[in-house]
């Protein structure tokens, strides 16, 4: 079921996307990649313990206005973990070679429980032409017990049918009550944008 439905909003953003030019720098697209992340956990008292887990991911980001634009993110990796969140950005500055913004979501986590939260971003993008982009981005999550900073760059080659190639290091560092748990996620992704 999740691989027809992956596969079906695929094909859905592909043809929405076709003969769309990556110019600029857009706040209109899907991802869709591949995720690998490793966890090193540890918890007072009971020492630590490391963990693997891989599985796909899926980024939406759609304006609605001159500046704002509404976020959806859900990643599912081995052993049902699970990622949901969703909110809003605002693009402060913006031309045809770079972006800053700051965005906000509400984050759902399946890993060990069900734990809800809220994560809150600032980031910057880059293009050096109109082929290849860059950029960083730097948040801070909060997460029942747990809260932290991470950051995440990432480079990405543009392509001229509407479609991009990226690739991410996501590190977050993330501690409270006797547990602290630092993330180390790589993520490879077909980026479609869409009509800006």
């Amino acid at each position: 079921m999740k691989k027809l439905l992956t596969t079906t909003i695929a094909a859905a953003a592909f043809g929405l996307c076709a003969n769309t030019m990556a110019e600029g720098i857009n706040f209109d697209y899907l991802d869709i990649g591949y995720v690998d992340t490793e966890y090193d956990i540890k918890v007072d008292g009971l020492g630590s313990a490391d963990m693997d887990t891989d599985g796909f991911a899926l980024d939406f980001s759609k304006m609605i206005g001159s500046n704002m634009y509404f976020t959806a993110n859900y990643a599912d990796q081995s052993d049902d973990m699970t990622e949901s969140r969703f909110g809003l950005g605002y693009v402060m500055a913006r031309d045809d070679k770079a972006a800053a913004y700051v965005r906000a979501e509400y984050v759902k986590t399946d890993i060990f429980s069900n734990e809800e939260g809220y994560n809150a971003g600032f980031g910057y993008r880059s293009k050096t032409d109109g082929i290849f982009e860059y950029g960083i981005e730097i948040d801070y999550t909060d997460i029942n017990v747990l809260s932290g900073v991470g950051f995440e760059p990432y480079a990405q080659f543009n392509f001229d049918n509407g479609m991009s190639l990226r690739g991410s290091y996501d590190y977050s560092d993330l501690d409270g009550s006797g547990f602290e748990m630092k993330t180390k996620s790589f993520q490879v992704s077909l980026r479609l944008n869409f009509n800006k």
